[in-house]
């Protein structure tokens, strides 16, 4: 059985910028897992940062 070939995406398939949202949401993330990765436990920032990745990623349509 032969497998599909996977589509092909090319520049003008990405969105020109990026989502705004999405990139502060990213970051959030990132400077609270290196926070983990140094010893800090805090669950509120945990809380906090994943309630924020997900009103970023629902303001693209993507569920959480």
């Amino acid at each position: 059985m032969k497998l599909p070939k996977p589509a092909v995406r090319t520049l003008r398939d990405r969105p020109s910028q990026p989502s705004p949202t999405l990139v502060a949401a990213l970051k959030a993330a990132s400077h609270a897992l290196r926070s983990y990765q140094y010893g800090n436990s805090a669950t509120d920032l945990a809380q906090s940062t994943a309630d924020f990745c997900d009103e970023a990623l629902k303001s693209v349509g993507e569920a959480p």
